[in-house]
């Protein structure tokens, strides 16, 4: 392997090694050698479910142990992109070239996979069909446009460093001051756009930044090296939607918790006026208590008042002075009397009134109470809507590829039952035919022409048609059948009487 080769398989390496990684990442795992990570299987089926938004439903091995175990594991993993319909035609890996760690079927297997599962984000209505090269110079052109930079290839248009800051600007504006970049600085410009990208995306430095600046860079490695950027790009939009799903989940139980809240601090509210309530009810009573026990007092010293006026009375008209002053004191004591009772009847007014807001308050807490639950069981069932949405889609797919299955099967059992009931007719006219020159043999007469349909005279018309031309065929010859064996049946009786006339003139 010559210098130049092995430099190129030192940057696939590297350029791989991080692009895997970018995406094994979301399940904790990463690769650190290509040739021996892949081995055991379990690294590729993560990362090809991951690519292709499968889950691979086989059972494989989670522990592999041996050669059989790595086999088995791979061959599954690569049936995932088979039934995404992924795998690059015309391109073949093995299982065993994996576990055997060859390199370089492997970079040309991840080579495949960067071009297959391409993230370009186009627009609505246009489509990633193209080179995958000019695919990924449009995307930088379209990233950039605002900047006005041309672009045109790989080599001359990122030598003087500007495209490369742009891109890392368009990606954070905190990374670079663009404002500031010279363009004439190109080798200051393109050793700058390395080591930020190294620092702040981890992606690794592919190329000298001197032999970039020169215009002399490799144009594959330049771009893995742009394809790497790009990635970083994609993998920033996918946790941007993550995090949006995420915030708008915590949106909806925030808002759920502050429902929940509210119904708890309107029942607080509830049972503190509720106890307020209870014991102005329970003061009022006991000011009722106080008043009619005040009463019964009057009604006491009215019936002594009354008792003492008759004695009075009876005493003689000296009393008459104490009897008048004892009236005014009895009618005093009536209006004293009259005034309680009143305060008695608006007391007992109040009380009825409080012990309806009572009423009304346990009522109010009683649906406070059914709309806490209500608002209990819309979580709940949000939450088991999503799980039942996410179990659905599992089963569809499960039964779509099941009932594509049977009906290719059922298909191609009943096409092969037809291929035989046409062989059969054929078969069948023939004979009709040998039958009908067996019934035809001996006569005065020459027989009408017979359609002798073959195989090879209908070979060029559709199924349908052929079995059209062959029915028709049997229902003719059918026909001429029969009327054969009548007319041998004729010829037959024909004969036996002129036997028997002659056997009869000779006796």
């Amino acid at each position: 392997m010559s210098l130049k080769d092995k430099a190129w398989e030192e940057v696939q390496i590297k350029a791989f090694t991080h692009w895997v990684n970018t995406y094994l990442s979301q399940r904790d795992l990463k690769v650190e050698n290509l040739t021996a990570d892949f081995g055991d299987g379990l690294r590729l089926i993560a990362l090809l479910e991951i690519l292709t938004g499968l889950k691979l439903t086989k059972k494989y091995n989670k522990a592999p142990k041996n050669r059989v175990n790595y086999i088995e594991n791979i061959h599954l993993g690569l049936m995932l992109l088979k039934d995404a319909k992924k795998m690059a035609k015309g391109y073949s890996i093995g299982a065993e070239d994996f576990a055997d760690g060859n390199l370089k079927l492997i970079l040309g297997f991840l080579w495949m996979l960067l071009r297959t599962f391409r993230q370009f984000g186009s627009a609505e209505g246009e489509s990633d069909e193209g080179k995958y090269e000019d695919i990924l110079l449009s995307w930088v052109k379209e990233t950039i446009a605002e900047y006005e930079l041309p672009v045109h290839d790989f080599s001359h248009s990122f030598a003087d460093g500007r495209v490369l800051l742009a891109l890392l600007h368009r990606y954070d504006s905190s990374f670079v001051d663009y404002e500031s970049v010279d363009g004439s600085k190109k080798s200051e410009n393109v050793t700058q756009a390395f080591n930020t990208a190294e620092e702040k995306i981890s992606i690794p430095q592919l190329l000298d930044a001197a032999t970039v600046a020169a215009g002399n860079a490799d144009e594959r490695s330049m771009v893995l090296y742009v394809s790497l950027i790009q990635n970083a790009f994609a993998a920033k939009a996918r946790a941007g939607e993550l995090e949006s799903t995420k915030t708008g989940f915590s949106s909806k139980m925030s808002e759920l918790k502050a429902q929940l809240e509210a119904s708890e601090t309107e029942k607080a509210e509830f049972a503190s006026k509720n106890e307020s309530l209870q014991k102005q009810i329970d003061e009022l009573k006991a000011k009722l208590q106080e008043q009619i026990e005040l009463n019964e007092q009057l009604r006491k010293k009215n019936s002594d008042l009354e008792a003492e006026n008759d004695a009075l009375r009876k005493s003689g008209s000296d009393a008459n002075t104490q009897t008048t002053y004892l009236n005014e004191k009895l009618d005093v004591m009536k209006q004293m009397l009259q005034t309680e009772t009143d305060e008695k009847t608006e007391l007992a007014s109040k009380k009825e009134s409080l012990e309806h807001q009572v009423s009304k308050l346990k009522k109010e807490k009683a649906e406070l109470e059914a709309e806490r639950e209500h608002l209990q069981k819309e979580r709940e069932a949000l939450e088991h809507e999503q799980k039942g949405m996410m179990e659905s889609m599992e089963r569809f797919n499960k039964a779509k590829q099941s009932m594509e299955a049977q009906y290719q099967q059922r298909a191609d059992m009943e096409l092969k039952g037809l291929e035989v009931l046409r062989k059969n007719l054929v078969e069948h006219l023939g004979d009709m035919h040998t039958w009908k020159k067996y019934l035809e043999q001996d006569r005065e007469y020459k027989a009408d022409s017979i359609q002798n349909v073959t195989e090879k005279a209908i070979a060029s018309a559709s199924f349908e048609d052929q079995c059209t031309q062959l029915s028709q065929a049997l229902a003719s010859e059918n026909t001429r059948l029969q009327q054969l064996l009548k007319e041998r049946e004729v010829e037959a009786a024909e004969r036996a009487a002129a036997v028997a006339a002659t056997s009869s003139k000779k006796k």
